[in-house]
């Protein structure tokens, strides 16, 4: 393999001398976009933790970098120190953003006081927006049909850009939107992880069964540029997972699985190509040209891999290691 060529490198910043359980900073999650200028934004994390005699804190920061010029600044902080009588921080647990603008974006978080939870939703213009330790928000989304119509998934929704909200109230739990058509909801079951899974076209007004079997705990939904086929993770029986998907928009029992392990892996379709999927699984990245039919090894990196993300209209790959971001194209590492 030719050397490796990486645009970031981590350096460790403090030694391992308390425990055992103390983390040194390392990347732990890498996103992308692209700007209205056809700028890519690697969206990554470093994650530290420390623990000691009645204490401990930990940071999760996102950082935006730009490959090809000197920006690379943190975006969110994410961080919170306990100790034995209280807590403080805040933690990001998703964002998006409007008009492919960084500045324009709403995430939602945890205000850390490490006895009780502090969800929270914020905009760019406005610092609290929502706050109710009842709706815990796992996945924010902006409708791509009305930029006024913002999900926090699995409760909440807003149709006035996120400036106030409403819970939902529906049969079954929604945890992915279509970024297609913002009345299709997928779902499964309240309160119940190991479940089936529901699709509504009304907006949940009504639900149809579309896939059983497993776990449906965190899936991530993925969804090709056709329009039509749709993919999500899958967990059969921890540890076991993997990649399910459906040509026809996830209608009933039109899913199959695609790809089987027993790892974490990470999904990233490429925008600009429909049937184009990567994989990454360990240490090794595969490709698929045809909507994941088949998979065949595309490159193998030194370290288990934490994120990919695919540049559109282009041949760059980029991916995370837990110290390196690397830049990847067909011939070059």
């Amino acid at each position: 393999m030719k050397k490796l060529r990486f645009i970031v490198f981590v350096s460790f910043v403090f030694v391992n001398v308390l425990n055992a359980q103390n983390v040194s900073p390392q990347f732990s999650e890498l996103k992308g976009m692209e700007d209205d200028q056809g700028n890519t934004h690697l969206l990554y994390r470093i994650y530290s933790y420390q623990h000691g005699p009645g204490y401990e804190s930990g940071r999760n920061d996102i950082y935006n970098l730009v490959p090809g010029t000197t920006i690379d600044t943190i975006y969110f902080d994410d961080g919170y120190t306990c100790g034995p009588y209280m807590g403080w921080g805040e933690t990001v647990i998703d964002y998006d953003f409007w008009d492919d603008d960084l500045t324009k974006f709403i995430y939602a978080g945890d205000y850390v006081t490490c006895f009780e939870p502090g969800p929270f939703i914020s905009r760019f213009d406005s610092a609290l927006v929502y706050n109710d330790w009842l709706n815990y928000t796992q996945d924010i989304f902006i409708s791509k049909q009305n930029d006024s119509l913002v999900f926090g998934l699995p409760n909440l929704i807003s149709y006035d850009g996120g400036f106030t909200w409403d819970t939902l109230q529906l049969e079954h739990q929604p945890i992915s939107i279509a970024d297609y058509d913002d009345k299709t909801y997928f779902s499964n079951e309240y309160l119940s992880y190991t479940s089936s899974i529901y699709k509504s076209t009304d907006g949940g007004n009504s639900f149809a069964l579309v896939d059983t079997g497993g776990s449906n705990w965190d899936p991530k939904f993925f969804y090709d540029v056709d329009g039509n086929h749709i993919y999500r993770t899958h967990t059969i029986n921890y540890p076991n997972r993997s990649l399910k998907g459906s040509a026809n928009q996830g209608n009933a029992f039109t899913w199959q699985t695609l790809y089987e392990t027993s790892n974490d892996f990470f999904v990233c379709l490429d925008e600009s190509q429909s049937g184009a999927i990567y994989l990454a699984d360990g240490k090794k990245i595969f490709y698929s040209s045809n909507y994941g039919n088949t998979f065949n090894l595309y490159k193998e990196l030194e370290k288990k891999i934490v994120g990919i993300y695919k540049k559109p209209n282009s041949n760059k790959l980029y991916a995370a290691t837990k110290y390196k971001i690397y830049e990847i194209t067909n011939t070059t590492i």
